[in-house]
């Protein structure tokens, strides 16, 4: 099979849907200032696999889709929008071309000189609210909405109307600020795509003060080496984090989807604080550190403050917690909770062997929530065809995980491994979020009996949560709803749920 039929083979699955696309990722402030306002939300569009199957019956074929899968997924397909959504807000992502760039720029509103950049708009066109979604991006890398025609510069302003009768009305409607779109800023770190979830005056100075909440082991990898997975999910954002910051389901839910994961070893699991030392300031102290030698020093300290803080954390963020744990596949590890979507790991899953992973919790809307993945080696630890045997030999559990980063693994396969993870307790986390819903989200202290440390992570997560998902969503409009209603399964809606499905049953 050559290659131009193993391209149309996957091009098929993808518009099939066993490719999926669009990825959120949420990044907060120093102080949390409501979901909206504090927050910066990330969109990463890359391919994962879902229950794909992969042919070998024909020589040659599987090392030509290991090839292909492997462009696919690490591409992000520029040359249309994408529809996303996060926080309840429909927007659309795409990536502006050099005429785009330059008309913004140019335009009445000014913008970013920057070419190739990825914008995010709300997505409606401001003619009639047609999904710029579905509209293209045109020759001169202006987004076109694809119902009349009209097009948009990156910072949204309206650059054509096709059905203005001369060039005096298109410039005088164009120059409105009612034919413009509007546009979110982002940013693009770490291999993801940032957007800050307001469109405000003052958004991008805000967005760009802000730093992008990953933990100092991302910040400190080298540049094309962080393989991010996406998943999206059927429950809200509480309930997956929740999910992930209880790593004693693992053995029981996550039953032998590797050797090491097994209900049989499965036991007590202590759980500890830990103290660390403060986050670094990105501010100035004071303003002495103006001068060169004042800049210099204050670096100095930060640099000192975040060599003490251990690289699973952030370097300017405080977690709501950080605990210390033992697990049977894990001999030492270490959990943060970073509020309020950050979750980072630590962990020596063999002896010479460290791993750190980093998960972004991304709420989308009510009982619709994303995770963002990524695991990486953080020593230098060599696997050899000996070392192999001698595990073989003394620690065969230990075996897969070695041959893998021996002969090394496909993307698309650990995708299919993450989405199968996902997969074994999407069912029960669903039901749990309906039945937190009709019993009401603070009710969890009395609805949830939690006797053992393992579940410290998990309170500690619940208790910002129940303080937080209280505030308005944007503390600046009086008429803002709580980020419960936005985020979370609505009570209404799971009492109309299950009225639908004992209705089904009685007809069956």
């Amino acid at each position: 099979m050559g290659n131009d039929n193993v391209d149309k083979m996957i091009e098929g699955a993808i518009r099939g849907g066993a490719i999926g696309a669009g990825v959120e990722a949420i990044r907060t402030g120093r102080e949390w200032r409501g979901l909206a306002d504090g927050l910066i939300t990330g969109v990463f569009l890359g391919a994962a696999w879902k229950g794909v199957t992969i042919l070998s019956d024909k020589a040659g074929l599987t090392k030509e889709l290991n090839k292909a899968k492997d462009k696919i997924l690490n591409r992000i397909d520029a040359s249309r929008p994408h529809a996303i959504e996060l926080l309840g807000k429909q927007l659309v992502l795409w990536r502006a071309g050099d005429a785009a760039a330059a008309a913004a720029a140019a335009g009445p509103a000014g913008g970013s000189s920057s070419t190739q950049h990825w914008q995010c708009f709300e997505n409606a066109c401001p003619h009639r609210l047609a999904p710029l979604s579905e509209g293209r991006i045109a020759p001169d890398g202006t987004l076109q909405c694809s119902y009349h025609g009209w097009r948009f510069a990156a910072d949204g302003s309206c650059v054509e109307i096709p059905q203005a009768l001369d060039a005096k009305s298109k410039q005088m409607a164009c120059a409105s600020r009612r034919s413009c779109a509007v546009p979110y800023p982002t940013v693009e770190a770490y291999g993801l795509i940032w957007v800050w979830p307001s469109a405000g005056p003052a958004a991008a100075e805000e967005a760009a003060v802000t730093p992008v909440p990953v933990c100092q082991a991302v910040q400190a990898a080298p540049e094309g080496s962080l393989k991010w997975f996406r998943r999206e999910l059927p429950y809200s954002w509480d309930i997956l984090v929740e999910n992930v910051t209880d790593p004693a389901h693992v053995m029981f839910a996550h039953h032998h989807l590797t050797p090491s994961m097994d209900r049989d070893r499965a036991g007590p699991m202590p759980f500890k604080p830990i103290t660390i030392p403060a986050a670094a300031t990105a501010k100035a102290t004071t303003e002495a550190a103006s001068d060169v030698a004042g800049q210099q020093q204050q670096q100095q300290q930060q640099q000192q403050q975040q060599q003490r803080r251990p690289a699973f954390l952030q370097a300017d963020t405080e977690p709501a917690g950080a605990f210390e744990y033992s697990t049977p596949m894990a001999t030492a590890a270490r959990m943060a909770f970073t509020p309020p979507c950050s979750i980072t790991c630590e962990y020596e899953p063999a002896p010479g062997l460290a791993c750190q992973s980093e998960l972004l919790l991304v709420p989308r809307g009510p009982g619709r929530s994303l995770a963002i993945t990524m695991i990486q080696m953080t020593n230098n630890s060599r696997v050899t065809a000996g070392s192999v045997l001698q595990a073989l030999l003394s620690r065969p559990a230990q075996v897969p995980g070695m041959l893998k980063r021996l002969l090394g693994q496909p993307l698309w396969q650990e995708h299919l491994a993450a989405n199968k993870l996902f997969d074994m307790d999407n069912v029960f986390l669903n039901m749990q979020d309906m039945l937190l819903s009709l019993k009401g989200r603070d009710s969890w202290a009395q609805a949830y009996y939690m006797p053992t440390p393992s579940d410290s992570a998990v309170i500690t997560a619940r208790r910002w949560m129940g303080q937080a998902m209280k505030q308005p969503l944007c503390p600046s409009d009086p008429s803002s709803p709580a980020a419960a209603d936005v985020i979370c399964m609505l009570q209404q809606k799971q009492q109309e749920f299950m009225y639908v499905e004992f209705a089904h049953a009685d007809n069956d």
